[in-house]
This record gives structure tokens, C-alpha cells and sequence, in this order.
């Protein structure tokens, strides 16, 4: 499979999530299932797409300010942390068989951010 489009392909699932709150589960999900795979660059773009920042149109707010609309950066785990335990446990154990600099730092990300939460 060319890596290219597989990083492509899941941060597409990303932005899905983020765009369509009502099937964010359903997009976490499949992520979590990239995680186990246990192929470097789709653990690592899995990684990095649940912790990136994304640029977004706050709905609602258009009308109310003037000049709109309002844009905000958010991410999966910042938007949805009610999914926060549920990704926890499913995260890789061992740091060092992901190779990739980016998902390196979005794993340690996420521990940093939410490594006391109880699962």
C-alpha cells in the first residue's frame, strides 16, 4: 500500500470526525483499529491525526458575531474527552517500535495530556 495515501486516507477520518460529531464514535473507532495493525507509518498517522490541531467553523456563531465566522483549532481527544478512556488502553506499549518522529511525539502527547486519567 503506498504510505501517501494511507496517511491521506486517515486523516480524512479525522477531519470526518470532527466535521460529523454525530459518527465521531464510529471514526474513533476505526482509528483505534489502525493502532492495531502494528504497521509503523498507519500506528504513527493514527497517532498524529487524534492529537492535530485542525482548523474549524464554530456552528452557531456566524449569525451571532459580526464579522463572522469564528474559527477555532481542535482536535479529536481535546473535542470528544469523553473518548479519552476509551483510547487510553488501546494505545501502543511499546514506544519504540514506532519509528516515525511525528507519532513519537503525538503518543507521548497524549500521555503527557492524559496520562493520569483512570481507565
Amino acid at each position: 500500500m503506498n504510505s501517501l495515501v494511507a496517511r491521506h486516507a486517515i486523516e480524512a477520518v479525522g477531519k470526518i470526525a470532527l466535521r460529523l460529531p454525530a459518527r465521531a464514535n464510529i471514526c474513533v473507532d476505526k482509528l483505534l483499529s489502525l493502532l492495531n495493525l502494528e504497521i509503523d507509518y498507519v500506528t504513527s498517522e493514527a497517532l498524529v491525526v487524534m492529537t492535530s490541531e485542525y482548523v474549524s467553523w464554530e456552528e452557531g456563531l456566524g449569525e451571532v458575531l459580526n464579522p463572522p465566522p469564528l474559527f477555532l483549532h481542535v482536535d479529536i481527544l481535546r473535542k470528544f474527552d469523553n473518548m479519552v478512556e476509551v483510547i487510553l488502553p488501546q494505545l501502543p506499549n511499546d514506544f519504540d517500535s514506532i519509528t516515525d518522529p511525528e507519532g513519537k511525539a503525538a503518543l507521548l502527547w497524549i500521555l503527557g495530556e492524559y496520562g493520569e486519567v483512570e481507565t
